[in-house]
């Protein structure tokens, strides 16, 4: 389900997310809400600070997306993808069935990438790449770092994380 909510406040998230949950009959167990926020330079704080705010009552792991002038160039962070198929029991009389991953693109170009635990599948772990510009190392370093606090006990969301 997506909530579309352009140009809003803190209390129309608010109003959004309990709606939602009451047409769902409560919050669905296992489910994380995901808020995702598209704001500007200009806007990113209050518009983060609205995010955190609806966080406190709601548990939700909020992404913001800050666009940037035209003019002041791209500035790729990292990109993030999953980093392949769930993990699958080993076939003692097929062997492993490898499906795909999408960490070879970074390592055939020699650009650096990370993997991080990002949550489980039917007990199963799945993780999350990061792969950046060259030379971003210590950025990417950073970045899977607070998103491993971010799921940890009482970092993040209560049960999110595998």
């Amino acid at each position: 389900m997506m909530i579309d909510l352009a140009e809003t406040t803190t209390s129309r998230i608010h109003d959004a997310i309990r709606q939602a949950r009451q047409r769902l009959g409560g919050p669905a167990s296992g489910m994380v809400l995901t808020l995702v926020i598209v704001t500007d330079e200009a806007a990113q704080y209050d518009a983060v600070r609205a995010a955190s705010e609806a966080a406190r009552e709601h548990p939700m792991r909020v992404l913001a997306v800050i666009t940037r002038r035209p003019e002041a160039g791209s500035r790729l962070d990292a990109v993030v993808s999953l980093t392949g198929s769930p993990a699958w029991l080993t076939d003692h009389v097929l062997g492993d069935h490898h499906t795909f991953g999408t960490s070879s693109p970074a390592a055939v170009a020699g650009y650096p990438a990370i993997t991080v635990p990002a949550a489980r599948v039917s007990g199963l772990p799945v993780g999350i790449s990061l792969a950046g510009p060259a030379w971003s190392e210590q950025r990417l370093i950073a970045l899977a770092h607070a998103f491993e606090l971010a799921g940890q006990p009482g970092h993040g969301p209560a049960g999110t994380r595998g």
